[in-house]
């Protein structure tokens, strides 16, 4: 298992590895308690769990074979983290289906078939209700560390460098006002020349 945390860049670095036994495993945590921690396992290479670390111990469990199955208990971060995983949970995978029969078309049909304007009319529908999904935790936890962390991902998945500035102001009027995922997105935008 591998665990991973934010650069100043944005980036997810591997700062710990280690091998489990009988299901069992730790990792050392640096001085610097990252708020946001990803495990990955080998058997896995393209899944990530996420943890939210406030410096408690922190306890994984379930099956690491289904990407949704893993719970990481021991805070109340990670609690809400999973109460919003859980609401997106059958968005996430009528998005995985759509995009893998969409993929499938690609070769065959043309962009403009009634079938793939159909599925991509649906996809976009479903990230619609995602996002709403996704607005309503923000507004209902303005102060929470998955609220930071979800403005965060959608200032790193935007490449806007305008929409980061956006979303960092909009994180500097959180309370805390201060975490991990601010300190990140400024250096990022402090990059750009603007």
């Amino acid at each position: 298992a591998y665990l991973y945390a934010y650069n100043e860049q944005g980036e997810l670095t591997a700062i710990d590895s280690t091998k489990s036994g009988e299901g069992r495993f730790s990792f050392r945590i640096p001085q610097r308690l990252p708020g946001l921690l990803a495990v990955r396992f080998e058997a896995l290479p393209a899944s990530y769990i996420p943890m939210l670390n406030d410096g408690s111990e922190l306890h994984i469990t379930g099956n690491i074979g289904y990407h949704d199955d893993p719970k990481v208990t021991g805070n109340e971060p990670n609690r809400q983290l999973d109460e919003y995983r859980s609401a997106v949970k059958h968005y996430s995978v009528m998005m995985a289906t759509i995009e893998k029969e969409l993929s499938a078309m690609r070769g065959s049909e043309s962009a403009d078939s009634l079938p793939y304007v159909h599925l991509t009319a649906k996809r976009d529908s479903i990230g619609r209700l995602q996002g709403t999904v996704r607005r309503d935790f923000i507004d209902a936890n303005p102060g929470s560390l998955v609220t930071a962390m979800l403005l965060f991902n959608e200032a790193i998945n935007s490449g806007d460098m305008e929409k980061t500035r956006e979303i960092l102001a909009r994180m500097d009027a959180l309370e805390p006002p201060s975490n991990e995922f601010t300190v990140i997105l400024r250096k990022i935008a402090e990059q750009d020349p603007k």
